[in-house]
C-alpha cells in the first residue's frame, strides 16, 4: 500500500441549500410598534375608565348626601309648619273665638324663619292672616268650594292630621305651599290653621341652591 491519503471529493454547499431563517410578525418594526401602541391604548384605555367609575361613584354618594341632608332638613320644616299651626289653636277657644292672632303669630314667625305666613279659617274661610300685608287677596277666601285646591283639605278633615298642598301658584302671588291642620271644638270641625311656605323659603330651607350653584 502507498503512503497516499485516499481523495475525498468536496462537495459545495450551494445558497439555496441553506436553511432559510424563521419570518415571524415580531420580524417587522412596524407592525411590533401598532401591536405595542395598541396593548397601550387599550391599557390607556382601561385605566381611565377605571377613573370614570370611581369619579362616577363619588359623585353618587356626595349627591346621594346632599339629598339626604335636603330631605332631613325639609323635614325640620314641616315640623316647624305642624307646632306653629298647633300654637295657634291653643288661642281658639271652645265657642270659637280667636283671640290675639296677630301678638302670636308674630311671636311665631319671629323664631320660625322657614315659614312665610299664618292662617286661620274658621268653617274653611281665611279671616285671620299674618302678615297681612301683601295677603289681603286671600281673605273670605273659601278652600273647601276651591274645586282645585280642596283636595288636601278635605283629606286633613278626614283624617284629622295635617296634609300639604302644592306646590303651586298661591293667591297672593308667586309658588308655594300650603299645610293646613284641621281644628276641632266641641267635637266639631271649626276650621283650619294654616302655614304657607314660598318656594324660596322652602328651598333655602332646604339648603338647594336654586340658581343651580
Amino acid at each position: 500500500m502507498s503512503g497516499k491519503k485516499p481523495y475525498k471529493k468536496k462537495i459545495k454547499h450551494n445558497s439555496t441549500t441553506q436553511a432559510a431563517k424563521p419570518f415571524t410578525i415580531l420580524s417587522k418594526p412596524p407592525v411590533l410598534s401598532i401591536i405595542i401602541f395598541t396593548l397601550l391604548s387599550l391599557l390607556f384605555s382601561l385605566l381611565i375608565y377605571e377613573r370614570y367609575l370611581l369619579i362616577n361613584e363619588a359623585n353618587k354618594k356626595e349627591a346621594y348626601e346632599i339629598a339626604n341632608h335636603a330631605k332631613d332638613l325639609l323635614q325640620e320644616t314641616l315640623t316647624h309648619s305642624l307646632s306653629a299651626t298647633k300654637i295657634l289653636t291653643f288661642f281658639i277657644d271652645q265657642n270659637g273665638g280667636v283671640n290675639n292672632f296677630d301678638s302670636i303669630a308674630a311671636q311665631i314667625l319671629e323664631s320660625a324663619k322657614d315659614i312665610d305666613v299664618l292662617q286661620l279659617a274658621p268653617g274653611g274661610v281665611i279671616q285671620y292672616v299674618y302678615p297681612l300685608k301683601g295677603n289681603e287677596k286671600v281673605i273670605d277666601y273659601n278652600v273647601l268650594t276651591d274645586p282645585f285646591r280642596n283636595k288636601e283639605a278635605r283629606k286633613a278633615i278626614e283624617k284629622k292630621e295635617m296634609f300639604f298642598a302644592g306646590p303651586f301658584e298661591l293667591r297672593q302671588g308667586g309658588m308655594g305651599i300650603v299645610g293646613r291642620l284641621p281644628v276641632y271644638r266641641n267635637n266639631k270641625f271649626w276650621g283650619f290653621s294654616a302655614v304657607v311656605i314660598k318656594m324660596a323659603t322652602l328651598l333655602k330651607s332646604a339648603g338647594i341652591d336654586s340658581t343651580g350653584k
